[in-house]
């Protein structure tokens, strides 16, 4: 069935605002509390700083392959249309400094581990490529259909457990959905597009000493 202009732009608005439930409120009460308790901290651990040379800084944990495949998949979860996508968000690198020192070991090795083994499927599904970020659009959604049934059926109907401690568990679907819909709305493209953040000028720090007049 032929779906109209109007259809289509309901139906990625209503995507979004799903999305926006699933990615920011739902995310945060279930990471690390130390987190949030700083925000100018949390940003300058989590998000990519550029260096003196103006080159990203250097990934932790993730290869570059790594990181480009992570990059692809999350841009096919959460895709550019009127409002920037995930790769406009730099989730790779948001997705490197949780790993590096955030989230559990557990959850870290669970991660990269089951990176690498998506993306050896997808070489096996198209010898002709080098790995997923290679293969066109169509192609990846397949995959990542794929991946979302075996997701679906491994959680048997049970909800998916944002617990830190308990990530290690999770489908590699649902893992990587969750971090990057958390990247992306934790980021300024996320938060000033879809969230209607306003950045107030300035910076307040708590608890600073007072000096004497």
């Amino acid at each position: 069935m032929t779906r109209s202009p109007g259809q289509e732009q309901a139906e990625t608005v209503g995507r979004r605002r799903a999305l926006r439930v699933i990615g920011g409120a739902a995310a945060v009460p279930f990471l690390p509390a130390e987190l949030f308790a700083n925000p100018h901290l949390a940003h300058l651990h989590l998000h990519p700083q550029q260096a003196a040379a103006g080159e990203p800084q250097p990934l932790a944990v993730l290869t570059e392959h790594q990181a480009r495949t992570l990059d692809a998949i999350a841009e096919r979860i959460l895709p550019a249309t009127d409002t920037p996508g995930a790769g406009d968000a730099s989730i790779p690198g948001f997705v490197d400094r949780l790993l590096e020192g955030w989230l559990p070991d557990a959850a870290r090795d669970h991660l990269v581990a089951e990176l690498d083994h998506f993306d050896a499927r997808a070489r096996e599904r198209h010898p002709e490529a080098a790995g997923f970020v290679d293969l066109e659009g169509p192609a990846q959604d397949e995959l990542l259909t794929e991946a979302q049934d075996e997701a679906i059926a491994q959680r048997g109907g049970r909800a998916f457990s944002r617990n830190v401690n308990r990530l290690h568990e999770q489908p590699f679907f649902d893992l990587v959905k969750w971090l990057t819909l958390f990247g992306y709305y934790t980021s300024e493209a996320g938060m000033k597009s879809e969230l209607g953040y306003r950045i107030v000028p300035g910076r307040w720090d708590p608890c600073v000493d007072i000096e004497d007049a």
